[in-house]
């Protein structure tokens, strides 16, 4: 029973793979089950190995910071570069930042944060942070495809003409130090936990492979 959330998410996200080119932003309830099935697994497995309190913290903290950062990106332009938020991403903060978004980055944060206890058990906290943060960024690196193109939550090209040469790097080195930053707030678990195989693993590694399987799709027609 307590892998049935983890095993959800992991069939739901593979399922995610006959999107692929039927259209962007198509079949909007799909994003809606797929964020909260990954918020159900990061934070069920928070609370099981840092406590209900930690966890609640840790995820208040998250959605705030990656809240603020998001508009902060999305209103003035810095950051990450031109970006602009769509409405298939669903209701939005002020009007201005879909709801959706920094609670897909706290979710994603949280697997991230059990993925590198699991990967790199004798790192301490700040190491750990530091490696959350990368696998963040790597995976939303992965991701910015198929999130920009196949399922329409922003318009956003981190590495399109618009941005100078010596520009194309930056967002995800701005991604990675807010992601590391905010993983800080994230309680650790006992090494005994860490050396169990977490359920933000699996997660964490199948939406890679839905993101790497974007990559060989060809580009759907905006609807």
């Amino acid at each position: 029973m307590k892998r049935l959330p983890v095993l959800a998410f992991v069939v739901w996200t593979l399922g995610g793979t006959l999107l692929l080119g039927s259209g962007a932003g198509s079949h909007g309830w799909w994003d809606f089950v797929w964020v909260l099935l990954l918020v159900i697994v990061a934070y069920a497995e928070m609370a099981s190995v840092t406590g209900l309190h930690a966890a609640r913290v840790g995820a208040g903290i998250s959605v705030l910071g990656f809240s603020v950062f998001f508009l902060v990106a999305g209103a003035t332009g810095w950051l990450l570069g031109p970006i602009r938020f769509t409405d298939h991403a669903g209701p939005r903060i002020a009007a201005t930042l879909p709801v959706l978004v920094p609670v897909f980055a706290f979710a994603l944060l949280a697997v991230c944060h059990r993925s590198a206890e699991f990967l790199r058990p004798a790192l301490d906290r700040r190491g750990t942070a530091l490696l959350a943060g990368g696998l963040l960024a790597a995976t939303v690196a992965n991701g910015a495809s198929f999130l920009s193109r196949e399922r329409l939550w922003w318009l956003w090209n981190p590495w399109g003409t618009e941005l100078s040469a010596a520009w194309l790097g930056l967002p995800w080195i701005v991604l990675f130090g807010v992601s590391a930053g905010l993983a800080l707030a994230l309680q650790p678990s006992s090494r005994l936990q860490g050396r169990r195989l977490p359920a933000g693993w699996l997660a964490l590694l199948a939406i890679n492979v839905l993101f790497l399987l974007s990559h060989f799709k060809p580009t759907p027609s905006t609807t």
